[in-house]
């Protein structure tokens, strides 16, 4: 008899990667990466957002309404494809733009639309971009835990031996060249379609775009690397080694403005300074323009309507028996003039508490009918033209605040606290769910959108919060031993808002993590991941 055939355990999961920081100095961004294969595999992803707001900040039920809160909510959904390298961008093998010379050849036979094309521009420009901020921010890192080892072991060997300044250098020259060689595949690319610009003047629009705006995006990063490498002047220590790296840097930034200009493309060096704000502008219009292929519209779905009208039914219904039972007393003529007076009042007073018994049973009923404050369905994915499949589910999302956290909740609240005398139970908790169920894509999908996967992006803008700060900066005087006299400190008055996110999948346990996010009357000082 042969032996049974070994039992496969499916992999578990991957936990999502779950980020907080600020967007701005008012705006709190949550971003939830779920795991590759998200966006077809089908289920359930459960996001609550649980805020622990102070007592001396004032925000409740009664001064803040759901409406409000919608309104200093901003969300995204997006899709994630595989990260692509810049090697992968300038070879043929992964590019999005790998099929270019195909279609181009089925376009100039009347057989296919240019829709293809513009998507895979797009693509491109967005695994670009990708590519070059994951090598910024390794580099990035690189200089400031390698300058941290400078300072602390400044015994060790002469500056140029160091191994992370070598690595620094290589890694911003293999950064320059590969970042212009990708750019050059696209480039390629462009000219190869400019001679079918008049048939599909929206697809050489957005190969104009996605060239536009990768130039612009590639600016920014080395002169964000430069910025960085300056502002440290210990590093200017006569080995000529900063400046080789700086020397890399402007030579591949000055060809790339040179291009710009010579495409008629968009310089902040050459923009009148009145007009500088133009620059802004068109940088942000580009983004959206090359980054749109990845995001998933969503379109409302009017279920509120149907619940409203069912208790409105059911509300009118019970204030018009309550209206006929309060008038058939005044039939009765043969009462008393002091009864015959109260009969009198008595239809007025029905007549308003019919009118606030239906608002008021309306009311009730919606909340209890109602799980969810919003539903949107998702649809219309752009990347469907690509070959990449399509994107079905829905959204739905509800706020409210709790008398009490549930207990795991809880506990991560209370873990690593460290002010003495704090309580906890002074706080207003504010909790925002979302429920985001995506249904499976059928068989027929291609195999390529395993690998999509799943991004939410949640800003809440903290405008109401602010608002009942005391101002910022605070003066403490008091005598200091160490001078022997009396001296005047200015302190900054900051407020601490603990927030802790629940992230739920299909087959996975809750996933919980807490940041602490420091405030002040002038808007996000920092935020803290306490232990």
């Amino acid at each position: 008899m042969a032996d049974p055939a070994p039992r496969v355990t499916p992999p578990r999961p991957c936990a999502p990667h779950v980020h907080l920081e600020a967007h701005d100095h008012e705006q709190l961004a949550l971003e939830i990466r779920h795991a590759p294969g998200s966006a077809t595999a089908g289920g359930t992803h459960d996001v609550e957002l649980f805020l622990f707001i102070p007592r001396n900040v004032g925000l409740m039920a009664a001064n803040y309404p759901s409406a409000d809160f919608y309104n200093d909510l901003t969300t995204y959904l997006r899709l994630d494809l595989p990260e692509l390298g810049l090697e992968d961008l300038r070879a043929n093998t992964r590019s999005p733009l790998r099929m270019l010379e195909v279609h181009l050849a089925e376009l100039a036979q009347g057989q296919a639309t240019s829709d293809w094309i513009g998507v895979a521009v797009k693509l491109f420009g967005h695994e670009f971009t990708e590519a070059v901020r994951r090598e910024r921010k390794r580099l990035w890192s690189l200089i400031r835990a390698g300058t941290c080892h400078d300072t602390a072991r400044p015994h060790e060997a002469a500056p140029p031996a160091r191994p992370w300044r070598r690595e620094l250098l290589a890694g911003v020259h293999e950064l320059a060249t590969t970042s212009r060689s990708a750019l050059k595949r696209l480039r390629e690319a462009k000219h190869k379609f400019s001679p079918f610009r008049r048939v599909a003047p929206d697809v050489w629009e957005v190969f104009q775009q996605t060239d536009e705006y990768t130039s612009l995006f590639l600016d920014d990063v080395f002169a964000t690397l430069a910025h960085e490498l300056c502002a440290r002047p210990e590093l200017f220590d006569g080995s000529g080694w900063t400046t080789r790296v700086l020397q890399v840097l402007s030579t591949c930034a000055a060809t790339e403005v040179e291009y710009r200009h010579r495409q008629g493309f968009v310089n902040l060096e050459y923009t009148s300074a009145t007009n500088r704000e133009y620059f802004l502008y068109r940088r942000s219009l580009l983004k959206k323009a090359v980054q749109e292929a990845l995001w998933v519209k969503t379109r409302r779905r009017q279920v509120d309507n149907y619940l409203r009208n069912a208790a409105g039914m059911v509300a009118a219904g019970m204030a018009a028996t309550w209206a006929l039972i309060a008038q058939l007393p005044a039939r009765f003529f043969s009462l008393s003039p002091l009864a015959q007076t109260l009969m009198f009042v008595l239809p007025v007073v029905a007549y308003i508490m019919k009118d606030r018994i239906k608002e008021v049973t309306k009311e009730w009923l919606i909340r209890r009918m109602r799980s969810y404050d919003q539903e949107t369905e998702l649809v219309g994915l752009q990347l469907a033209k690509s070959g990449l499949g399509s994107l079905r589910g829905t959204l739905r999302e509800k706020v409210s605040f709790l008398d009490h956290a549930p207990d795991d909740v809880l506990s991560i609240r209370q873990r690593g606290r460290w002010i003495a005398g704090a309580r906890i139970g002074g706080e207003s908790v504010l909790v925002y769910r979302r429920k985001l169920e995506i249904l499976a894509s059928p068989e027929e999908q291609p195999r390529t959108t395993d690998e999509l996967a799943l991004r939410q992006i949640i800003r809440l803008n903290l405008r109401h919060f602010m608002t009942r700060l005391d101002e910022r900066d605070q003066f403490v005087r008091h005598y200091e031993p160490s001078v022997g006299g009396f001296a005047t400190h200015e302190i900054a008055k900051v407020y601490h808002l603990n927030v802790v996110a629940r992230i739920g999948g299909p087959d996975q346990e809750a996933h919980l993590k807490r940041w602490r996010v420091v405030l002040s009357r002038e808007g996000i000082e920092r935020i803290e991941s306490p232990v």
